[in-house]
């Protein structure tokens, strides 16, 4: 765990940070799974309701885990060393063990790290700071984010993919002002049927 302590191995973690690109589709219950993974086994796994709560977040990272619901609040664990992955890679939530309180090193290496994030989203921007205001709260030295950007608060993915929309069953307008590839189009086609007018007048 100790190499978390170089800016240089975070840094990396956080470029690398990435949305994978999944089924969210809501499932029975209106809930639906939001998966974010870097490398080093760093992975945040987010399950948001319709009305956009979010249910529950757990992120690991190095052997260290953050866990937050809204009944429970924010609590921290370790995943043994020997029992940090399945064999498909995957976290054994079953023998991750809770700590009886918050470790405060836990929330702000959690919180840098997220906070290196460049395109990080609502997700990563609403844990880092559920563990900053816990830190605060309790005495501690919160961590500010190196990088912010109006992409921090966005729930939909920042591709703007027709096909990715129509998996997730949510949309979200942009927060840049770039031209809809739809207006384009129909500002091409009209273009196209004037100057042909013109052509063969």
């Amino acid at each position: 765990m100790s190499n978390l302590e170089d800016s240089n191995v975070l840094e990396n973690i956080a470029t690398r940070f990435r949305r994978l690109r999944g089924d969210e589709t809501f499932d029975a219950n209106d809930i639906r799974t939001i998966w974010h993974r870097g490398p080093q086994r760093t992975e945040l796994l987010t399950w948001e309701s319709r009305n956009g709560s979010l249910i529950k977040q757990e992120f690991s990272f190095a052997g260290l885990v953050i866990e937050y619901t809204p009944e429970q609040g924010i609590r921290t664990g370790i995943i043994p060393l020997s029992d940090q992955v399945t064999d498909t890679g995957q976290p054994r939530s079953t023998v991750i063990r809770m700590q009886s309180q918050p470790e405060p090193t836990t929330l702000q290496k959690a919180s840098k790290l997220l906070g290196l994030v460049p395109e990080r989203d609502y997700y990563g921007q609403h844990l880092m700071e559920i563990a900053n205001d816990w830190l605060v709260q309790n005495g501690h030295q919160p961590v500010a984010p190196t990088i912010t950007s109006s992409e921090n608060f966005n729930r939909a993915p920042i591709e703007p993919e027709s096909t990715w929309r129509t998996i997730t069953g949510f949309s979200q307008h942009r927060t840049d002002n770039s031209i809809p590839l739809p207006v384009i189009a129909i500002a091409g086609v009209v273009l196209g049927i004037i100057l042909g007018l013109l052509v063969f007048q």
